[in-house]
């Protein structure tokens, strides 16, 4: 197993690999715009670097619901249109105290019903049939 920890400064953003496993996944990606001297262009230049160095098939774990968790997924989501991560992983949304992050967090995400008229929740940052596991 390897563990590449990205400097994030104030922030966190992880990759964990397992030989056994062909799909990488990213936990948390963000920078705490508030508290960081990762600001303007530094943040975005951080962002970019992260990004550039991430393989086509990835997953994707969110902590929690702060930002500095998960801004460079809004980011990329934002800016990359052509790059996903495959499942998402995210805390339980009914089980959570910070209800005013949670409410961030929803309103950078859309609901979209398909052909099927199936209910879909699609991230951003997430390939349409992607698994959105609640953890």
């Amino acid at each position: 197993m390897a563990v590449t920890m990205f400097d994030t400064d104030f922030g966190d953003c992880f990759r964990i690999e397992n030989e056994h496993v062909e799909t990488p996944l990213y936990v948390d990606f963000g920078i705490h715009r508030r508290s960081s001297t990762l600001t303007g262009a530094a943040e975005t230049n951080r962002y970019e670097e992260i990004i550039n160095d991430m393989p086509k098939e990835k997953d994707f774990l969110l902590t929690h619901y702060h930002d500095d968790h998960f801004s460079g997924a809004v980011y990329m989501g934002q800016n990359y249109p052509h790059e996903k991560f495959r499942d998402v992983y995210i805390p339980d949304v009914w089980d959570t105290t910070d209800d005013y992050l949670l409410i961030r967090f929803i309103l950078w995400c859309t609901i979209m019903i398909d052909i099927h008229e199936q209910i879909l929740i699609s991230f951003l940052f997430c390939v349409l049939y992607a698994e959105v596991m609640f953890i």
